[in-house]
């Protein structure tokens, strides 16, 4: 007998069954679906690690900002006192680090990630602050642009002067999210290795299919032209063969893909429910990928074939 708290537990249970959707996404869009997925799971655990990331975010981009305004000022003006033309490659050099920094940051944050956004940091630092020290150095001789150099150096020096903190609240808060952090990580290899070899797999058909169109179209060219030849008529089963045999490129990929993957694993599915295919049925369907799958397949012997197999419709 169920209490009544079991029950009301039960009951939310099946109401958030019942509110499930499904949602269709195409495979390139899975990787980003999947990170948006994790994110809205994961991100309450992970605030104080957003949080510590995002400062160093928008200290970088405050640097990367100084260095742009910089490069503006010595690329407008040559005639400096030390020339400062010449610092144009420090500036380039601390653009380049940072904006290399900002790159690649997933919805949800993992492991991997981590590993290789935190790690580097101690270096980017020692870069940028070898490459702006030479230009706390310069001077202009324009006494507004002095003023304004001198704004951005010094916004440069407060940002490069709280990284070495920031980076050592993140690297203790990831520490503390270790576990969570692989699990995200673990989740993402999971789905996505498979995933990705099934897009290989497509994309290595598409070539194929493209060879099996062409075929299909001379077959069709070449069968009109014996036929005209023979009765001198124009007939028309040639090109709806060639249609029906077009309209079978998805059933061919599919065969494909179970013959490359495991053709027992395929029959097993078919033979399971909800397909429930009996025994002459999976034999016409190897009999079939076997067909499809020919090196050199005479596409008027498929089309003898499903003209004499009984149960070519329903298959």
């Amino acid at each position: 007998k169920l209490e009544p708290s079991s029950l009301r537990v039960l009951a939310k249970a099946h109401a958030q069954y019942e509110a499930m959707t499904v949602q269709r996404v195409s495979f390139l869009d899975f990787p980003w679906v999947l990170d948006y997925i994790l994110a809205t799971r994961f991100n309450c655990s992970l605030k104080q690690i957003r949080h510590a990331v995002c400062s160093i975010v928008l200290t970088l981009r405050t640097i990367l900002s100084a260095a742009v305004e910089l490069g503006i000022l010595v690329s407008q003006d040559a005639d400096t006192i030390d020339g400062a033309i010449s610092a144009k490659p420090f500036i380039d050099n601390m653009i380049h680090v940072i904006t290399e920094c900002l790159q690649n940051f997933p919805l949800c944050l993992d492991s991997e990630f981590f590993h290789s956004f935190l790690e580097p940091l101690p270096s980017h630092l020692r870069f940028l602050c070898g490459n702006f020290h030479p230009l706390t150095h310069m001077k202009f001789e324009d006494s507004a642009k002095e003023k304004a150099f001198e704004a951005q150096t010094k916004a440069i020096t407060q940002a490069l002067s709280e990284l070495p903190s920031q980076c050592s609240n993140l690297e203790l808060y990831m520490s503390s999210q270790e576990p969570v952090l692989k699990q995200i990580q673990l989740i993402k290899e999971h789905l996505r290795a498979p995933l990705w070899m099934l897009m290989h797999d497509f994309r290595s058909l598409h070539g194929e299919e493209k060879m099996l169109v062409e075929d299909v179209r001379e077959a069709v060219r070449v069968v009109t032209e014996l036929q005209a030849r023979e009765t001198r008529e124009c007939p028309v089963w040639p090109q709806v063969m060639g249609e029906t045999l077009l309209l079978l490129l998805p059933l061919w990929k599919l065969s494909a893909l179970a013959v490359a993957k495991g053709q027992d694993a395929f029959m097993r599915m078919v033979a399971a429910p909800p397909l429930d295919a009996n025994l002459g049925a999976q034999r016409l369907l190897q009999r079939l990928i076997e067909v499809l799958l020919q090196d050199k397949a005479d596409f008027l012997d498929i089309a003898l074939w499903f003209a004499t197999e009984p149960s070519s419709a329903a298959l």
